[in-house]
């Protein structure tokens, strides 16, 4: 089959290999993304250790937890360029999608809809407290006619909590990032301590920045861990190595595909950096300091533009 250079130009940006290995791996794959990267991922060629997402696009995340901080929603919507991203048309609608999500939708956890599945569930309802009386399918349609781009409701998410738990959000880098993450106590008086409010906070920052895939090693599909085995095992074989050796040397990159994916096993960002402990062991010791058995229900992190 014949691969477009912009393919390969996008397989190189996001694996970081060479052209002519991009080429070959999108020629064996038959042209399919996904199934190149695990060909490079393969042969040792690829120098991401798990998916960036596909080629960035612009626009807005944006959050909202309620006072009592047992319900969140997080919203992504996207544009074509940065600047109209930044317009106050564009905000505004964010912001109105935000209320209507919030208003609207109700969820128990933490549902994600996205992409295909938004459909009638949300583009046909009327939007909330919209003058015009509008659906969110129709006040996007008449955006997309002012602005003159291409505007496109990404995905939500929606939360709902039991009054055992605290939630909290962040934004980072003017949109571009949003988090929000639970921290359960399994107490209704203290999930408001202002202790519990400062972890969870920084539980946020700390999943905006190290980007964890799953709460801990349980939560990873069988699916998903035998497809990282076979890429080990692949690039093990290369080595020739004895079979038993190779063996370990997988457990060994599990091990670590766990601590790098899973929130729980991940360190802990600390703001002096200095910490080592993962998060689990900092959730331990920050409860028995303070007499409390913290517990992850979920996060959701958004970042503008990747691949769910």
């Amino acid at each position: 089959m014949v691969v477009s250079a912009g393919i390969v130009k996008e397989l190189r940006e996001r694996t970081g290999a060479g052209f002519m290995d991009c080429k070959r791996a999108l020629t064996e794959a038959s042209g399919d993304m996904e199934k190149a990267i695990e060909v490079l991922r393969k042969a040792g060629l690829s120098q991401a250790a798990k998916r960036t997402g596909r080629e960035a696009k612009e626009g807005l995340i944006a959050a909202w937890i309620s006072e009592h901080g047992t319900e969140g929603a997080l919203v992504e919507v996207n544009c074509e360029t940065d600047f109209v991203a930044k317009t106050e048309d564009f905000r505004q609608f964010v912001a109105n999608l935000l209320t209507h999500v919030r208003e609207r939708t109700s969820s128990d956890g933490f549902l994600l809809i996205s992409g295909d599945h938004l459909g009638e569930n949300l583009l046909q309802q009327p939007l909330f407290a919209d003058s015009q009386s509008r659906t969110v399918g129709d006040a996007l349609t008449a955006l997309i006619a002012k602005i003159g781009e291409n505007i496109v409701v990404r995905r939500i998410s929606r939360i709902s909590c039991p009054v055992t738990t605290y939630l909290a959000s962040y934004i980072h880098g003017g949109g571009r990032v949003g988090v929000i993450v639970g921290v359960d106590t399994g107490k209704t008086e203290s999930a408001r301590s202002d202790q519990v409010r400062d972890l969870t906070k920084k539980l946020s920052l700390h999943i905006a920045a190290s980007s964890p895939l799953y709460v801990n090693a349980v939560d990873v599909p069988a699916d998903v861990i035998q497809r990282e085995k076979e890429i080990y095992r692949a690039q093990s074989e290369q080595t020739e190595k004895p079979a038993a050796v190779i063996e370990k040397v997988i457990d060994g990159k599990l091990k670590s595909f766990f601590q790098d994916s899973c929130l729980l096993e991940q360190v802990f960002v600390s703001e002096d950096g200095n910490n080592k402990d993962s998060v689990q062991t900092v959730l331990q010791n920050m409860g028995k300091q303070i007499g409390m058995t913290f517990k992850i229900p979920g996060f959701v992190r958004f970042r503008l533009g990747e691949a769910e």
